[in-house]
Formats: structure tokens, sequence, C-alpha cells
């Protein structure tokens, strides 16, 4: 996140790329002759500029919250022999990034003899397909725009056919032939790829795109860190888009790409009424002078109805405390939240028609493609704390942990929340807003 400053002294990457001309200040100069080895000529100055400091810079980060993040997240990154992960704690209203940490990492100090591919924060720089986190914005889509209400029902059978694609639930296995007539509120509980779906499908593609464009997907948030990906959403009737097939997909996670500061930064706006605020880990800088300059705050755009949001959130509080994501649930406290479990796509040799004999039989050959991989996978949890008055979102992201069986790792990322939740709740001086369950006694 931070990122380094190089051998000429400039920043790269993070804050200190994107925060160089206010951090950098200007070298001093001496202007004066030299003799012909290169030594300068006593008396001979003529022009002496004095270096100018640059300013130092306040983040939004916490250092205590910082560091239990960090501990939480090289953890399950050693637990789940994972290729990365990512952590994100955010106030909800501010946009202020109150932690913020990603595996693997390098030393600033040597970075000269670190892997460059790691230069970048995946945080901001790395896309991805989200999987069921997405679920949220389909229904509030839905909701906002009039297209279904707490009463809607959507006809799982597990067996969605669009242009020749089977959309099948997660829970397939369990449950062949669906859940029957299910609401919005059913699909976050049990995370139903099918009604999802459907939803979106009852929203209208056109609606669910431009509400996924409103929500910041497919364009980079503006935060300030160098090497922000704007990410892929696919308009439905444009280039790379596939009609109803497109929407489908989306509105379940796949078939489009975002970024983990982007996921936090929609998340943030179901949680505080509907206003998507700006990322942001920079407070304020203190020019030379000693002068203290508060940045800019952006008051955000309103993106949904206030009435909508909070449906939204009221319904993911019930995923938490009633559907698959029960592991999630803190002792004391509302969580609203919402798991994701999406494939990840890697290079593989398929075997593909190239062409045809002169008999007209067709000629096969092998080709390196991008294709869904068994058992790669990013799991996600991301959570409104307190839901009852939201104050933070977090996000917990694991890409590519080792699996086995049913997709089975070491640490589930809702038995890492878990673990870690309380910590930063109790270090932000956030009261309970439950009774908390007693302990049974012997």
């Amino acid at each position: 996140m931070l990122g380094f400053v190089n051998v000429d002294g400039v920043g790269q990457y993070g804050v200190e790329g994107a925060s160089d001309p206010l951090v950098a200040g200007l070298p001093g100069s001496i202007t004066a002759q030299a003799d012909v080895i290169g030594r300068r000529i006593a008396d001979s100055v003529n022009e002496l500029r004095p270096p100018v400091n640059g300013s130092d810079l306040t983040l939004t980060l916490d250092a205590g919250l910082q560091f239990q993040l960090e501990q939480a997240m090289w953890g399950t990154y050693t637990k789940n022999q994972a290729q990365g992960v990512t952590g994100i704690v955010m106030d909800v209203r501010t946009g202020a990034i109150l932690a913020m940490s990603s595996y693997p990492s390098f030393d600033g100090n040597q970075y000269a003899s670190a892997d460059p591919s790691i230069f970048s924060d995946p945080a901001v720089s790395r896309v991805y397909e989200p999987g069921s986190v997405m679920k949220a914005f389909t229904i509030a889509a839905a909701f906002d725009a009039g297209a279904i209400n707490l009463a809607t029902t959507v006809h799982d059978d597990n067996n969605l056919q669009i242009s020749g694609y089977r959309i099948q639930n997660a829970d397939r296995a369990y449950h062949p032939y669906g859940h029957g007539d299910i609401t919005a509120g059913d699909v976050l509980k049990i995370s139903d790829n099918v009604g999802a779906a459907k939803i979106g499908l009852l929203l209208g593609r056109q609606r669910l795109y431009e509400a996924f464009r409103r929500f910041g997907f497919g364009t980079p948030t503006g935060v300030d860190m160098t090497g922000e990906s704007a990410g892929v959403v696919h308009d439905p009737d444009g280039p790379g888009g596939y009609g109803d097939l497109t929407a489908a997909q989306n509105a379940f996670g796949q078939g489009l790409g975002i970024t983990a500061i982007q996921l936090v930064a929609g998340y943030a706006a179901i949680a505080n009424g509907g206003t998507l605020v700006t990322p942001h880990v920079i407070a304020g800088w203190t020019t030379p002078d000693g002068v203290y300059h508060e940045a800019s705050a952006d008051p955000g755009e309103r993106i949904m109805q206030q009435a909508s949001a909070q449906t939204v959130l009221e319904l993911l509080t019930a995923a938490v405390d009633l559907g698959i994501a029960k592991p999630a649930r803190i002792p004391g406290y509302s969580v609203a939240g919402k798991t994701g479990t999406a494939q990840v796509a890697g290079p593989a040799s398929v075997r593909v028609q190239t062409g045809t004999d002169a008999s007209g039989r067709p000629i096969y050959g092998t080709q390196i493609r991008d294709v869904y991989r068994d058992g790669w996978i990013d799991s996600s949890f991301v959570s409104i704390v307190p839901a009852s008055a939201p104050k933070v979102v977090t996000l917990i992201l694991i890409h590519r942990p080792v699996t086995w069986g049913n997709l089975q790792t070491a640490q589930s990322v809702t038995s890492v929340y878990r673990d870690w939740a309380p910590q930063m709740l109790e270090y932000l001086a956030i009261p309970p807003d439950r009774p908390a369950t007693p302990v049974a006694s012997k």
C-alpha cells in the first residue's frame, strides 16, 4: 500500500507514487566552475538554490488496527497456503481506510530484491470475479427500481437455461431440483445462483448493467494510490456482451471483474443509506511551514434510495443470522454480510477444432486458453458492523487457497473473520448492540 522511494528519490507505487509531487520537495543545486577533473573551483559559485522540503503526510490508517489486520491476514495466508490475501477496513460514511493489508508483500527498504509483480497493491489493482458477494447489488438494484418487493418470489429449479448455457446452484448436489419459490431474502441466505439470475432478468439486463455502473464497478474509485484498475463490466447489448446470458451471470457475480476496493465502496453505500463515497488513505498533509491541510472530503454521490439500502442491509443481517454465513456471527453484535466463492481461471491446454481436411472432417489441435481450474477459487466475506448502526465495512479475500474435497480449506474465510472481528470492534470501542448469548452452565 505504501510503495517505496527509488534510488532517484522518486516515489513508486502505492501512496508514495500517488503523492510524490506533494512529498518529494525540490532538491537544492549549486552552479559553479570546475577544473578539468571535475573539482569545484573555490569562490566560483554563481548560483545556489537551497533544497525545499516536501510535505509530511498524515494517513487515515490506525496503527493498532493495521497491526491486528496484518496479523490476521498473515495467519490465513500461511495456514491456507494461499496465493494471496487481502483485508480492508473502511469507514462507511467517509470512505477513510482504517486498515489495509495484502500478502505476499515486500520490504520497501529492500525493494530491489523483491519480485516486481507484487509492487502494486492487489486491493486496488487485482481484477477478479467476485462471485456471490455481487448478489446484494443485484437485489439492491431490483428493490430500488421497484422491480421486486420483500414478498416477490422467483422459482428456483436449479436449471436455468439461457442461450445453450445452464446456470445451476452451488448446492446442487444436495438440492438437485432447487429450492422452489424463493424471495430475495432467501437468495441471500442460501446464496442461490438461479434466484439471483432470475431477479436480475426480472429487473432487466440494461437496468442491471446501469445499476452496477452506478455502484462504481467498471470505473476506478479514485482512491489515492497508484495502480488502481477499473475492472470490467460488459454492457449485455454491447461488445463483449451476450444479452440475457451476460446479465444472468453478472447477477450472481460471474462474467465480470472487480477490485477489492470497489467491492468495499459498494457495500459502504448499502451501509450508509445509499451514497457512494470515495475510498482514501490520505487524511491530510503538513507543509514545511508547519501548517496542516486537511484533505478535501468528497461528499459522494447518492446512487440508491435510503429505503432500498436499509432493506438490503436488513436482508444481509438475516443472511448472517439465519443463512450460510452463520459462522461469521459475533456474540453481542449484529453483523450484515455476504460470503462469496468464485472460480478462478488459469491457462490450460485445451483441445479445439482448428479446421477441416479435404473431405470436410474436422481437424483438432491444442491451444493454451484461460479456463476455470478445478480447486482454484477466490473466497471472500464482506461485512457491515454493527448492522443496527453501521460504522465500518470490512473485507477478507483469500486468493487461491489450497482446497480439497468439496472446496474445503484449512481455514474458512468466515472463521478468519470470526476470530479477528471481535478484536477490531473492541479496539475501535464500538459497543455491542445485542445481548450477548449466555454461556451454558455445566
